[in-house]
């Protein structure tokens, strides 16, 4: 998922379109505001 922010710094719907993300980014439509790359695991026992 990639999390956007409009102009005002409200946030946005996430998204799945990443190559709509990286095209943007491209074309300095868009900018990195953060990176968080958070991995969950979760172990369940019976």
């Amino acid at each position: 998922m990639v999390y956007g922010l409009d102009m005002d710094g409200k946030p946005l719907m996430p998204t799945q379109r990443h190559d709509k993300v990286r095209h943007l980014l491209k074309e300095r439509k868009a900018k990195v505001v953060k990176k968080n790359r958070v991995l969950r695991k979760h172990r369940f026992i019976h």
